[in-house]
């Protein structure tokens, strides 16, 4: 739907979940925002991405992550938090 209105989009799934490698129980909200921002990092070099331009869309916690990321990684101008966790555990702390 996004392509349809000239919008690119990637879509990824963190270490651990969905059909990613990794296992849920070792996921750390740490972890979760550092692979967040390399894929934000990576996208700005896709010739298709305006590197300004960008914007995030996460659910549950990957709302939680994607909030984070949007305030720490400069240049990211919208952040879609679809049914965000309403507690987070600490930045070291194990996802639960």
């Amino acid at each position: 739907m996004l392509e349809s209105y000239g919008i690119a989009s990637v879509r990824f799934d963190l270490s651990g979940h969905g059909e990613s490698d990794g296992d849920f129980f070792d996921v750390t909200i740490a972890g979760e925002i550092a692979e967040t921002r390399s894929v934000v990092q990576a996208v700005r070099g896709f010739d298709f991405a305006e590197p300004d331009r960008i914007g995030l869309v996460g659910m549950s916690m990957g709302g939680v992550v994607a909030d984070i990321v949007a305030a720490e990684e400069p240049g990211i101008g919208a952040v879609c938090l679809w049914s965000p966790a309403a507690v987070a555990p600490s930045k070291s702390a194990p996802a639960t």
